[in-house]
């Protein structure tokens, strides 16, 4: 196959971003070095996009008074998260592993976002991840089938329903959220509330 054009397509994730549209890509389910033909310096894309939040996947593990989360009437809390990295009986037959994707992309400088927080050179990915781990994953029901599905292809629409929700709250939209987020990443207090540092997992 050919490669894509990435400043072509990059230029559409712009116009959207000046129209206040917020986007939303999955970091991918290969590691560090995602290995796609969507690839580009070990990440992939549309992720790598300055104006895309890149969403990892990490394993969420929480505590139940009733010792069952199939109890209604269980008090759940959070407990910790760890990176995700798990044997691929969910996935595909012939992959060995899967985990989180992430990484830098040669194909980008740093975004200002980044730059200014992280003093990074090229565009890093993910900007903020959700569980994504079929293990500790979504129980959804399609066709009256229960199924359990994770992914990054499941973290991704997790931050994309926030971000709507937050659109509702707000009554207007927030557009490229990246700039925010590293602004309360910068912010110990602001960062302490509203996420949940990520420091374990392969």
């Amino acid at each position: 196959g050919s490669t894509p054009n990435y400043p072509y397509l990059d230029y559409y994730f712009a116009l959207g971003t000046a129209e206040g549209i917020s986007f939303f890509a999955s970091s991918g389910d290969n590691g560090a070095y995602g290995g796609t033909l969507t690839s580009y310096g070990g990440v992939n894309f549309p992720a790598s996009s300055p104006f895309v939040t890149a969403v990892g996947g990490t394993s969420l593990y929480v505590n139940s008074t009733s010792g069952s989360l199939e109890n209604k009437d269980a008090n759940v809390t959070y407990g910790f998260e760890t990176a995700w990295g798990v044997l691929p009986q969910y996935f595909e037959p012939g992959v060995t592993s899967v985990s989180s994707g992430g990484g830098m992309s040669t194909l980008f400088p740093a975004p200002w976002y980044q730059n200014q927080y992280l003093n990074a050179s090229y565009r890093e990915v993910p900007d903020v991840s959700a569980d994504a781990n079929p293990y500790t994953g979504l129980v959804i029901y399609a066709e009256g089938v229960e199924e359990v599905i994770g992914g990054t292809s499941l973290a991704s629409p997790l931050w994309a329903g926030v971000t709507a929700d937050l659109d509702s709250q707000l009554n207007e939209s927030l557009g490229l959220l990246n700039p925010i987020l590293y602004w309360i990443y910068s912010n110990s207090t602001l960062y302490s509330q509203a996420f949940h540092q990520v420091t374990v997992g392969f």
